[in-house]
């Protein structure tokens, strides 16, 4: 593929040439230029292999300067429902099932504004008839986010938000942070750990890459099988097919140097767990399980409590990201920040009738009107399945 300045373009279609790149993904992306673990290789790799849905098929456009991977741009394609397979529709990987986010166009920051031109110019020059280009829940920071605030020569853009997350920034004093909880919150902790030192051999131990055994990994998944998350049928051992991705998706980590394995143990057991990233200098909390016979001792509190303070003082973290935005944040003071959904649209007529007047309707109209009938008692699940609904009408890629 041509070259576009000094930024070489390659463009794959076989998993066997993705996993040559391996290393040098892994050091753009949890050198920092990840900003959640979906943009992880371990991740995208795993997805590519395990989550294309019948007739869709992948291609990684990567970005070299010289002998550095500065950029990586992997996109799912999929003939239009009606259109075919001459106007594709093309998404980032995503698999809603296991994970709410989606991949992200990674660019090294230094090179983000020639390298994100250069990935999408590949991507159009590959698929020009292309009808959009779908990001589900993108950061806020992303350089995506800051290029669709431009003028754009090439696309109709749509975006809308979706959701937010939390994050803790871990710089300063874990005393002056813990200061600043609520009194009560403080002292539910302290009665908690009172309980919790009355069991036996109680130990926090905070598993790196080089310390986390198929063993740990098995431990964690039935302790996050263990409660709610078991019976509501949404924990990682609730379908075979899930383990078989973490698995793997760890087991690449971990040969990467970034996964971490959190527990918090009791009586010879794990009675809460954090399954972790370490991506530069971000701790990402990817999930959480805890032993609801141990709740008087509020375990997982008392994990998180105990994560937050290592983060404050080990030198090496400036943040902790729980990427979803749960009420029991609150009692920590965490702060928020958004993720949004981006279409790409096509400028063409047909790109135009079938992408970009359903998206920008659906946010325009209906997503008001949905968000009010949320509100409405009973409402919920109807709303959730309509809005479902007509995203697969809008964005075949996903039917």
């Amino acid at each position: 593929m041509n070259s576009e300045g000094t930024i070489r373009i390659i463009q794959l279609s076989k998993l066997d040439d993705v996993y040559d790149h391996a290393d040098a993904w892994n050091d753009l992306t949890l050198g920092g230029a990840a900003t959640t673990p979906s943009n992880t290789y371990a991740w995208i790799s795993t997805l590519l292999e395990n989550c294309l849905l019948p007739n869709e098929e992948f291609h990684c456009f990567l970005a070299y300067r010289a002998a550095k991977l500065v950029g990586a741009f992997p996109v799912v394609v999929r003939p239009h429902r009606l259109l075919g397979s001459a106007c594709p529709v093309l998404r980032t990987p995503e698999d809603p099932e296991r994970w709410a986010f989606s991949v992200d166009c990674l660019t090294e920051p230094e090179f983000s504004t020639e390298t994100h031109a250069a990935l999408l110019s590949a991507v159009r020059e590959a698929f020009p008839n292309f009808v959009s280009i779908g990001f589900k829940r993108i950061d806020c920071r992303s350089h995506t986010i800051e290029v669709i605030k431009r003028p754009q020569r090439h696309f109709k853009v749509v975006h809308e938000l979706d959701g937010v997350g939390s994050y803790l920034t871990t710089v300063g004093s874990f005393e002056a942070y813990r200061a600043e909880l609520g009194a009560n919150f403080r002292g539910n902790l302290r009665k908690a750990n009172n309980k919790l030192q009355k069991q036996d051999k109680v130990q926090f131990l905070f598993l790196g890459s080089q310390q986390v055994e198929d063993s740990h990994t098995t431990e964690f998944i039935e302790l996050e099988c263990s409660g709610w998350k078991g019976r509501s049928g949404t924990a990682i051992a609730s379908s075979p097919n899930w383990q078989r991705f973490y698995r793997i998706m760890m087991s690449r980590l971990r040969e990467a140097g970034a996964l971490e394995l959190h527990f918090l143990t009791a009586e010879g057991k794990a009675i809460a767990g954090h399954l972790a990233v370490r991506i530069g200098r971000k701790l990402a909390i990817i999930k959480i399980g805890y032993d609801e016979s141990y709740a008087k001792c509020a375990p997982g509190n008392l994990l998180f409590e105990r994560t937050v303070q290592r983060a404050f003082e080990d030198g090496g973290t400036d943040e902790i990201d729980c990427l979803t935005d749960k009420p029991w944040h609150k009692n920590w003071n965490l702060a928020s920040r958004e993720y949004v959904n981006v279409h790409l649209c096509n400028k063409s007529i047909c790109a135009l009738t079938f992408g970009y007047l359903p998206c920008k309707s659906r946010v325009l109209l209906l997503n008001p009107i949905l968000t009010k009938l949320k509100r409405v008692p009973y409402a919920r699940s109807f709303v959730s399945s309509l809005r479902k609904l007509y995203s697969h009408s809008v964005n075949p890629a996903h039917t």
